[in-house]
């Protein structure tokens, strides 16, 4: 029997170095649809490897091809807004998540895309326990209203569940 490749969670330098390449070629033929993707995927890759401020870079490159060539495109911005609000959850810095997380709502509701819809509210309620857990320490109104805003994201993420089962 052949020897099993290990499992790899997520890619690595190689990996992306091969999506840069094939990010040249598609930019090179004009394929912006793939380029905004391979931002995205390389965005990713980085933010697994906890290079942050390079995934910041690719989905803030990401959204500008897709606001560029596809301007009526709402998912396809939202999602790298929201792209880039996880990469700042990671980073523990919700208050920067929050308008992108909001906006990727907005643009969600916008599109009428349920699922998306779905997504941001789960990542709101994931800003807001994040506040809510930094504040922990804390006795006081912000805590609560995190906690509050947090529960909220939460049931309205399960609500369009149960209202499309």
């Amino acid at each position: 029997m052949g020897k099993k490749k290990p499992y790899k969670p997520h890619g690595g330098p190689d990996d992306i170095e091969g999506l840069k390449k094939d990010l040249g070629k598609s930019r090179a033929k004009g394929d912006f649809k793939e380029v905004g993707n391979l931002h995205n995927q390389i965005g990713i890759l980085y933010r697994e490897l906890g290079l942050y401020d390079e995934a910041l870079q690719e989905h803030d490159e990401e959204a500008a091809v897709t606001r560029r060539y596809f301007p009526d495109d709402l998912l396809g911005l939202g999602v790298a807004l929201r792209a880039k609000g996880e990469v700042y959850l990671e980073m523990k810095e919700e208050e920067k998540a929050l308008p992108l997380i909001r906006n990727y709502l907005c643009l969600s509701l916008e599109a009428g895309d349920l699922v998306e819809e779905q997504r941001a509210h789960v990542t709101l309620g994931r800003v807001f326990l994040g506040m809510a857990l930094k504040r922990a320490e804390e006795d006081g109104k912000e805590k609560e209203e995190a906690l509050r805003m947090a529960e909220e994201e939460f049931s309205a993420a399960n609500q369009l569940t149960n209202h499309h089962k």
